[in-house]
C-alpha cells in the first residue's frame, strides 16, 4: 500500500489515475472488513500485553499514511477545480 500511494503521490500524468482510482473504490468497497478483520488480530496481539508499543507505533503510523493520502487528494481536486473552467 505504501508505495502504491508514493506512485500517486508521484504520478503528475492522468494515464496512471485510472487504475489508481480503481483500485482506491475496490478499497473502500472492503475497508470495512479490514477494520474488523485489524481489530481482531489486534485483540490477540495485545492479549498478554507485551506488543502494545508496538502496536501503537503501528497503528500510529497507519493513521499517519491515511491521513497523508486523503490530504494529498483534497489538494489534487482543488487544484482540478481551480483549473476547470468556469
Amino acid at each position: 500500500i505504501t508505495k502504491l500511494v508514493g506512485v500517486y503521490y508521484d504520478n503528475q500524468s492522468n494515464d496512471l489515475l485510472f487504475p489508481l482510482s480503481s483500485f482506491f473504490e475496490l478499497h473502500c468497497l472492503v475497508d470495512d472488513q479490514h477494520a474488523v478483520d485489524l481489530h481482531n488480530v489486534s485483540l490477540n496481539l495485545l492479549r498478554d500485553g507485551r506488543n502494545y508499543n508496538e502496536m501503537r507505533l503501528g497503528m500510529k503510523e497507519a493513521l499517519n499514511l491515511r491521513n497523508e493520502f486523503w490530504d494529498h487528494l483534497y489538494r489534487r481536486a482543488n487544484s482540478v477545480l481551480r483549473m476547470a473552467p468556469a
